[in-house]
């Protein structure tokens, strides 16, 4: 067997293979240490399969993260919806080896499939809520606004010409947040988006890394600001989307029985601040625009946070 030629990160490190590694292609990589790559493994009997590998930068990283997947293994998110199937875990490399979930993701989809797939994507957020797991990690708000905080200045030096509409932005949410007490008793996504959930034959989710205990009200605000956000994309206007929006908080509701909350505005105006801040420095959710058209997705979506804290999206 002929080794692949070495991967290597975004500051040019060598990323190890493992020895049944056929073929590879780095496929994502950020400062942290994070990376996932596309591999092609020998199997006996010389057949070969498709696989990808995550690679964490430390043996805390990997080991929660494989612990939180193994959990997440066992949830029953009925006969057509699930998580990637875990290959293996390699402690020597931090690495997480999965089997492909073939699909689209759900903001890539046709018109008419959106709406059934927004129902199911909150189903399945509705049975992990729902489910009795027991993460390490717990929500921490005070935290999360300092995380906030640190886009906003950083949106403000990208974007010179918003700086006063996102610094307005995040105040507004530290006024509001002081006065809330996220509930902590299940476990979150926290980063659950529609680029995140793949439909095919089964509806299948993604990303696991940023799971923990926290409020369900924050993936519900999550999923529903990056869809907005695809609706901007895909019709001109943050509520293009809106049938799918509302099919996908009514099966939520409907699954879960419990109410969101006053959280649920802050959560979105939190995440508006975050997909503002991957806006101004180009990371984030495929396209990444740029110029005026950067600009105006960048305004939108303050003024949507806006919204959210004054209680009218939610």
């Amino acid at each position: 067997m002929t080794s692949p030629a070495p991967l290597r990160d975004q500051a040019g490190a060598s990323i190890p293979t493992a020895p049944d590694v056929v073929s590879a292609h780095l496929v994502t990589a950020n400062p942290s240490g994070r990376s996932v790559s596309a591999v092609t493994v020998a199997r006996p009997g010389g057949s070969q399969r498709r696989a990808f590998e995550k690679r964490y930068p430390s043996p805390r990283h990997g080991h929660r993260a494989y612990r939180t997947w193994r959990q997440l293994e066992t949830v029953d998110f009925g006969p057509a919806a699930g998580v990637p199937a875990i290959a293996g875990w390699d402690p020597q490399r931090n690495t997480i080896r999965s089997w492909p979930a073939d699909g689209t993701p759900l903001d890539a989809l046709p018109d008419g499939r959106l709406e059934r797939a927004a129902e199911a994507a909150a189903g399945w957020l509705a049975a992990l809520h729902t489910a009795p797991l027991r993460l390490r990690r717990s929500f921490r708000l005070r935290h999360e606004l300092e995380n906030a905080g640190l886009w906003a200045r950083r949106v403000g030096i990208a974007c010179p010409s918003q700086r006063d509409a996102v610094q307005a932005l995040h105040e507004g949410l530290c006024a509001v947040a002081g006065g809330l007490s996220p509930w902590t008793a299940c476990a979150i996504h926290k980063d659950f988006r529609p680029d995140h959930v793949l439909v095919g034959q089964r509806l299948v989710v993604v990303d696991f890394d940023e799971m923990r205990m926290g409020d369900p009200a924050f993936d519900v605000a999550h999923f529903c600001v990056y869809l907005r956000l695809a609706a901007l994309r895909r019709r001109g206007a943050l509520d293009g989307l809106a049938r799918v929006e509302r099919a996908f908080r009514d099966r939520y509701a409907r699954e879960s029985a419990r109410p969101l909350g006053p959280a649920a505005g802050a959560f979105a105006a939190y995440t508006c601040l975050k997909v503002a801040k991957q806006l101004a420095l180009h990371t984030g959710v495929h396209p990444r625009p740029v110029g005026r058209a950067r600009d105006a997705e960048l305004r939108a979506v303050l003024a949507h946070g806006q919204c959210c804290l004054a209680g009218e999206a939610w």
